[in-house]
């Protein structure tokens, strides 16, 4: 009796062993269902942020795409400005941001400063080059970077001395190879003391090494800080800019006019040239001309802020352009540019660019030695429409 029922008792304790497994299968079950559905949250919200940031990525490349559109439809527009040679790229797209209201570009551009000698070369040195047209209102002023070297022409006016100034150092500029003075008038050289109140220089050129203007003085005062002197260059003198050249074309023969007075420089790197007029009238133009100086140019800086007593057809035909800048302040008392001049230009096919209606203007040599223009604002602005003399009331 004893063992059938130590039999029962046995059969019992077995019967219930499978409810007990089943309900640990049914446990972990759950749980990992659980944990599946947890994973799956987490792994949607990631699919979610991926998806963010494939669109983000697409619109990125849709703004690319957008500009390569803009360089190929300018492409066009330089091989017919150009013809037999490799067409210019133009882009128009401004930059976007609040920088540019600042004279300024995007922070990868930020140029590199290093041990600028004049002929040398820092050894970390970007081989780049670029040139900028500051807007200094109606004045001119015009920085050219090649290899790490720098070269500004001219600051504009006395009351954009802090626009110099915060364009060099927004860039980490604080060394330049050379300071040119084209000529002492004060919408010239005004600004050149705000300049070198943010840099050092190596050499100074100027038209004259004296003049009785408060702007030329003041000039004068902060180079003698640094202990540099004021040189006088001749036609025909040339000199380097890192791996770029520089030659002095003007004055042929110096007179007493200080706008015919102006120096001018024909700046070459690779194929591409930029001629630099000052305030050069139509006499300093034609004795540049007859001189055996070669002066055709891609890109020039318009003469005397665009005025008719400069950039007749002739000099035009003989510079030859692809592309003028020029630098003059909006409705400005002088009525620059001048209808004529405007209309020269047009003819030619030269494609402008003007400061008084797009402001700041950036000049990138590509790497296959193409040229880029960027302007701050209004890329499509109507830059034939000439300016308007004031009347006195």
């Amino acid at each position: 009796m004893k063992n059938v029922s130590r039999s029962k008792n046995t059969s019992k304790k077995v019967s219930k062993l499978p409810l007990v497994v089943l309900l640990l299968v049914v446990v972990a079950v759950l749980y990992m269902f659980g944990s599946s559905m947890s994973s799956g949250k987490k792994n949607n919200v990631l699919s979610d942020d991926q998806t963010a940031s494939a669109s983000e990525n697409d619109t990125a490349s849709e703004g690319e795409n957008t500009a390569d559109t803009g360089s190929a439809a300018g492409d066009e527009s330089s091989a017919e400005a150009e013809p037999g040679s490799e067409p210019l790229t133009f882009s128009f797209d401004p930059p976007a941001d609040a920088e540019t209201a600042a004279q300024g570009d995007s922070k990868d551009d930020t140029e590199k400063t290093g041990d600028n000698q004049p002929g040398t070369q820092p050894a970390s040195a970007e081989k780049e080059f670029k040139v900028y047209f500051l807007n200094v209102g109606q004045g001119d002023s015009s920085l050219i970077v090649c290899d790490g070297h720098y070269m500004l022409i001219d600051g504009g006016p006395g009351s954009q001395s802090d626009t110099v100034y915060s364009f060099l150092s927004s860039r980490q500029i604080n060394h330049l190879d050379y300071i040119v003075a084209t000529h002492p008038d004060e919408d010239h050289i005004g600004g050149l003391s705000g300049a070198l109140n943010a840099v050092t220089v190596d050499k100074a050129l100027s038209s004259v090494e004296e003049d009785d203007s408060e702007s030329f003085k003041s000039f004068v005062k902060y180079l003698d800080s640094q202990k540099v002197s004021i040189a006088v260059p001749s036609a025909g003198d040339t000199f380097s800019l890192g791996s770029a050249s520089v030659t002095v074309l003007g004055p042929v023969k110096p007179g007493d006019n200080d706008n015919n007075n102006s120096l001018v420089l024909r700046v070459v790197h690779g194929k591409n040239s930029f001629l630099f007029t000052g305030d050069a009238e139509a006499a300093e133009e034609n004795g540049i001309m007859k001189s055996d100086a070669e002066i055709q140019s891609t890109v020039l800086k318009v003469g005397h802020h665009g005025s008719s007593a400069s950039n007749d057809a002739e000099w035009l035909k003989a510079v030859s352009p692809s592309v003028a800048v020029i630098s003059c302040g909006k409705d400005n008392e002088y009525g620059h540019p001048a209808a004529d001049v405007l209309e020269n230009l047009k003819k030619s096919g030269v494609t402008v660019y003007r400061t008084d209606l797009q402001g700041f203007l950036k000049v990138n040599e590509e790497e296959d030695g193409h040229l880029s223009f960027r302007v701050e604002k209004n890329s499509k602005a109507d830059v034939f429409v000439p300016g308007v003399e004031k009347t006195a009331e």
